[in-house]
């Protein structure tokens, strides 16, 4: 049972009680008040995948080899993700792509070089729409299944891991990922790079990071030199305080069976 049928049937049994037990003047503060705290936490339940409120989301990997995962959102991207491969490459590092399906589309060489090169590549949506949370079930099956199809015609291979757009979730999550058998990946380190300085990003990630962190970057909707810059920097800084670097999916694997 998820936290949101938790509170939801809580807060219906609260209500019922507050009723049944209560003169008029307290059953209304009682009722007007269970309303907003439901309401309020429902809202923040939405906006934090790390609060797993409507469906379960791995955002930590396994712990006791002093590993992370770098992933990338919003790509493939000519205009940056050529320049990352190549200093992931250089640098012997696999990471995980949460690609666009319509990106993947309109560039499948791109995304063939990402899982060509050893890394992991995940669903994003396809349109990558924030009104995505209003989605019921049917709607959102339908916009993982787009994504999971131009990725599989670019690339050959079927994601196995799902994030959502801006971490945005709602109630009929959890039975759209069971339907496609997808697992959804959040993270525990977000620097918000593409609209932050590259040093304030730096800072803020080796400030945060420990043992099993997933750590949230873009190679989309970003310049090539301030991706690589990010991305150089951490490897270097992070590598001197001994972290190692792992796609998600082997980060995550114990969590997982």
């Amino acid at each position: 049972m998820s936290r949101f049928q938790v509170i939801t049937f809580s807060t219906i049994a609260a209500a019922i009680a507050a009723a049944l037990l209560l003169n008029e003047p307290a059953r209304v503060i009682v009722i007007a008040t269970l309303t907003v705290v439901y309401w309020t936490v429902f809202s923040i339940g939405m906006a934090s995948i790390r609060m797993q409120y409507f469906a379960k989301a791995v955002c930590r990997g396994t712990l006791g080899q002093k590993r992370v995962a770098l992933t990338f959102d919003d790509g493939p991207n000519p205009a940056a993700t050529p320049a990352l491969l190549d200093l992931l490459k250089a640098e012997q590092i696999a990471a995980t792509f949460f690609c666009i399906g319509k990106h993947a589309g309109a560039h499948p060489q791109l995304a063939a070089r990402i899982v060509a090169e050893g890394h992991l590549l995940g669903n994003h949506s396809y349109h990558h729409a924030w009104t995505m949370m209003f989605n019921r079930s049917p709607g959102l099956i339908r916009e993982m299944s787009l994504a999971q199809n131009a990725i599989q015609q670019a690339t050959g291979t079927t994601p196995a891991y799902f994030r959502p757009p801006i971490g945005l979730t709602n109630p009929h999550f959890t039975r759209a990922l069971r339907a496609l058998n997808l697992t959804m990946i959040g993270w525990d380190i977000r620097p918000m790079d593409t609209a932050r300085p590259a040093q304030t990003v730096i800072d803020y990630v080796l400030k945060h990071t420990r043992d099993g962190s997933i750590i949230l970057l873009h190679d989309g909707g970003v310049k090539a030199e301030h991706v690589t810059h990010i991305v150089s920097t951490l490897v270097r800084e992070l590598r001197s305080r001994g972290y190692s670097f792992e796609r998600v999916d082997r980060l995550v694997e114990v969590q997982l069976h």
